[in-house]
């Protein structure tokens, strides 16, 4: 698997450093409308080379191929299963872009990942985990959601404490479920599975 990951952030770096900075990369080093611009913008002060800046992206990215493969031996039997997992997981197109591209994806992947992990092996944990979740990104509103139904299905007790997270988080962030669908059933299909569907 380490030798996976070298080969891959290899293939990361070179895309990295041949892609200019676009308007919605300089929109998150300029401008303090999210937690990542305080990561991003000291580097850029120390570097403005695109691959520098780009950095924790890729660095985060990598990690996460590595959670991806260590919680893929919980569920699976071989180790080779694993790897497999966190090979085609690597492979999809959304997670090469999102990896060299300056966005929060790779660090919401980590964090739910990490959360994951606890959740297996240190239960008690992630309820404190879950709190610092709230207050970092209003993305894990999601994860707050699928944790109620799952606990609510399952009769579980903390049910009401998921259920709190995220009305909490929708109180604080709020949730944009505006527009009005249109006729681009087929055009949606193509671009998820083109994003979504490994390059094997």
């Amino acid at each position: 698997m380490i030798f996976y990951l070298i080969f891959y952030g290899a293939i990361l770096f070179y895309i990295a450093q041949k892609l200019g900075i676009g308007p919605s990369e300089a929109k998150i080093i300029f401008q303090k409308s999210s937690w990542l611009h305080f990561l991003e913008y000291p580097l850029y002060k120390l570097s403005p080379n695109e691959l520098f800046i780009r950095l924790p992206v890729i660095a985060v990215s990598l990690i996460n191929i590595y959670l991806f493969y260590k919680i893929a031996l919980l569920f699976v039997k071989k180790e080779q299963d694993a790897k497999f997992a966190a090979v085609l997981f690597s492979l999809l197109p959304a997670v090469i872009g999102s990896s060299v591209l300056i966005n929060k994806a790779p660090f919401i992947i980590f964090f739910t990942a990490i959360f994951i992990l606890l959740r297996q092996k240190y239960k008690k944990l992630q309820y404190f985990y879950l709190l610092l979740l709230l207050f970092l990104d209003k993305a894990f509103a999601i994860l707050f959601l699928a944790l109620f139904f799952y606990a609510f299905f399952k009769k579980q007790k903390d049910v009401f404490f998921y259920l709190s997270l995220f009305l909490f988080s929708l109180f604080f962030y709020g949730f944009d479920v505006g527009g009005k669908p249109k006729s681009y059933f087929l055009d949606t299909f193509a671009v998820f599975g083109a994003i979504f569907s490994p390059l094997l």
